[in-house]
């Protein structure tokens, strides 16, 4: 196991198509799985990282509207695969907006990475709360519906 740092709170929510939702507090252990994720987030080093020219704006305005959604609870099942909606509805979704709610409004989405793997497409994203940063961690499948979505919320 990984041990988280003291000095540092992450808070992080996963949505997969195995739902892992953890929050680490300063002095908490991390299972190898939680941190094999908590290195793909890692809020030291994605918050320090410069944005990348986002060539796919109707992502980026895809995933405002779903953040919006997420904070006004108007989320719809059918953005997410078939195993992502079991795992991640209502429970995941509520504690992501209880943590964007605490942010207050959103000012600014970034983007930091995009990969392609095979069929899949995944980004990663900053953020920028009223209140605060987040890094968000997103997958599409082939079928353009959201595979993996992981939120972290960084201090």
């Amino acid at each position: 196991m990984r041990p988280i740092s003291r000095t540092r709170q992450t808070k992080i929510c996963t949505i997969s198509s195995i739902l892992v939702l953890t929050f680490n507090f300063g002095g908490c252990n991390v299972s190898a799985e939680s941190a094999s994720q908590l290195s793909a987030t890692d809020s030291q080093t994605a918050a320090d990282i410069n944005g990348i020219p986002d060539n796919e704006p109707n992502v980026t305005e895809d995933l405002r509207l779903l953040v919006q959604n997420i904070i006004d609870n108007r989320v719809l099942p059918d953005a997410f695969t078939t195993k992502a909606q079991a795992a991640v509805l209502p429970m995941a979704l509520q504690q992501m907006r209880a943590a964007m709610q605490r942010l207050r409004s959103l000012k600014q989405l970034q983007l930091l990475t995009r990969a392609v793997d095979g069929e899949d497409r995944h980004y990663r994203y900053r953020l920028k709360f009223e209140g605060g940063v987040m890094l968000l961690a997103m997958s599409y499948n082939k079928g353009g519906k959201i595979d993996r979505l992981s939120i972290t919320e960084t201090n």
